[in-house]
């Protein structure tokens, strides 16, 4: 059982910056408090199906991810954002690499029920600072009553990647959180499962 998943998430995740030697894509989480899209007007809602995945989603700006450039992807039910594939919906988190050109804010078996929502918006800030939030609010896992709350954060500025986290309630899956690259060498990931307890 995942007991005080949000604490350990926090604090694992440091750890993981500080011990990977990040050379191509750095990413954040756990700095701030979610922006909660249910919110903000002008968001899109996409109604994705049990381990559904959306069609392409436009950023509405050029991300540089490994080295490539993309202005679209992917949202998974399932909590990833694929760039280039529309395979971002297994719903058993298998250790990475897996799906290439991939965002892994918080990849578990999530359903959706009548209390959850999966939004984005593009906040349009002077200068080339945009930023296009995906926000996956109430989600619950699979087979139980959970609420799970969290965002992806993509910004314009430097290509930087955050994830935010709200509730957390995960008992009976693993739970994958990182990003692949183009190979296999362009991984970074944190695992959670049993010895969470």
């Amino acid at each position: 059982m995942l007991k005080n998943l949000k604490t350990k998430l926090s604090l694992l995740l440091g750890t993981l910056l500080l011990s990977f030697n990040l050379s191509a894509t750095d990413w954040t989480t756990g700095t701030a408090s979610i922006l909660d899209l249910r919110n903000q007007t002008g968001t899109t809602q996409y109604n994705i199906s049990d381990d559904g995945r959306s069609g392409l989603v436009d950023i509405g700006f050029d991300f540089e991810f490994f080295d490539q450039t993309y202005d679209k992807g992917y949202i998974s039910t399932n909590g990833c954002f694929s760039f280039t594939t529309a395979y971002c919906n297994d719903y058993t988190p298998d250790p990475l690499p897996d799906t290439n050109h991939t965002i892994y804010p918080f990849w578990t078996d999530l359903i959706r029920d009548n209390g959850s929502k999966i939004l984005t918006k593009k906040f349009e800030v002077d200068g080339a600072n945009d930023y296009f939030v995906v926000g996956w609010y109430n989600l619950r896992e699979y087979n139980r009553p959970s609420d799970n709350t969290f965002e992806l954060l993509l910004y314009e500025n430097n290509s930087a990647i955050e994830f935010r986290y709200g509730d957390l309630d995960i008992i009976n899956h693993d739970v994958i959180i990182g990003e692949v690259g183009a190979n296999s060498t362009q991984v970074y990931q944190y695992l959670f499962h049993d010895e969470c307890n």
